[in-house]
């Protein structure tokens, strides 16, 4: 298993950036590498709910059924993988600053030895976990970004 935590401080109200966030319809919008971000239950918002993710990472293109397995308005939000791989279990905290509001994003992640029909390699592994990492400081700083310096 991998485990990845980024933060990063954006000048904008809490309330802002964790309904930003959260929305779904703006993940494709921030979240680095993925894709698409469909619901697959007939509820868009709460614990519970379910998502379809397109993701490409490097040549890798897979999809993912991920679940909310807890909320708390303005708190946080966690979602785990539920199918497809690599299996990925991410939290969101949010909290007050004095200029803004502090966002941590922390995913855990393991690849299984074959992936998607291919046996990976250490330097495979390697290679995907290190553009992981930096799609997780890219993902901070394009929701920062975004809502910072909305268009």
């Amino acid at each position: 298993m991998t485990d990845i935590s980024e933060s990063i401080e954006i000048k904008a109200p809490l309330e802002k950036v964790f309904k930003y966030t959260v929305n779904y319809r703006n993940v494709p919008k921030f979240i680095a590498s993925v894709t698409s971000y469909d619901p697959t239950t007939e509820a868009l918002w709460g614990v519970g709910t379910r998502f379809a993710m397109g993701v490409s990472v490097k040549d890798f293109r897979f999809t993912q059924e991920l679940e909310v397995i807890e909320l708390q308005l303005g708190r946080s939000l966690h979602v785990r993988s539920l199918s497809g791989q690599p299996f990925q279990d991410a939290k969101w905290y949010f909290e007050h600053t004095a200029s803004g509001t502090r966002v941590t994003y922390e995913i855990t992640y393991q690849l299984p030895k074959i992936f998607l029909g291919r046996k990976i390699d250490e330097k495979t592994r390697k290679g995907l976990d290190n553009q992981i990492r930096i799609d997780a400081r890219k993902t901070l700083t394009t929701l920062k970004a975004q809502i910072e310096n909305p268009t």
